[in-house]
């Protein structure tokens, strides 16, 4: 796995933590860790804005927090797919209250609409009117067991 390559080229020397933002990274994220043959520790939050929606609400909220300290550790937050950068903005503010050493982004699709925030590590560009599901990602709470990505007709 690239991604995971170059993951490992970067926090060789680092402690490295990854937080998997459930539920959609869940599979991605157990991918990614088994490919990361440096050492390092894993952790998941839970995170809720896109209720039975095929769009963000904008509203935030944390539903699992960290069960880890993070304090000056290296984290790397591993999201299924950065779209409005909503949760991102939101968990990026919240996590680094918590003092880490270094902060990056790793997801594995990103819209790139989102020109705000740029995630330091993806796996792939996709065209901002994509609606995924498969491989963890959902519509509400429908195909995450899908063993491949898939766009779906939302209205």
């Amino acid at each position: 796995m690239e991604l995971a390559a170059a993951i490992q080229l970067d926090y060789s020397d680092k402690e490295l933590v990854l937080l998997g933002v459930l539920n959609g990274s869940f599979i991605f994220m157990s991918d990614l860790c088994r490919s990361i043959e440096i050492p390092h520790r894993m952790d998941f939050l839970g995170t809720s804005s896109y209720g039975n929606n095929s769009s963000s609400s904008g509203n935030v909220v944390i539903t699992k927090e960290l069960q880890i300290d993070i304090f000056n550790k290296d984290v790397l937050l591993v999201e299924d797919i950065l779209d409005t950068g909503n949760t991102i903005h939101f968990l990026k503010s919240h996590l680094l209250k918590q003092s880490p050493a270094t902060f990056s982004i790793c997801t594995l699709f990103w819209k790139s609409k989102n020109q705000d925030i740029e995630p330091q590590y993806y796996g792939f560009q996709v065209p901002d009117n994509e609606f995924l599901v498969g491989y963890g990602l959902d519509f509400a709470g429908k195909y995450r067991h899908l063993p491949y990505v898939a766009s779906l007709a939302v209205t």
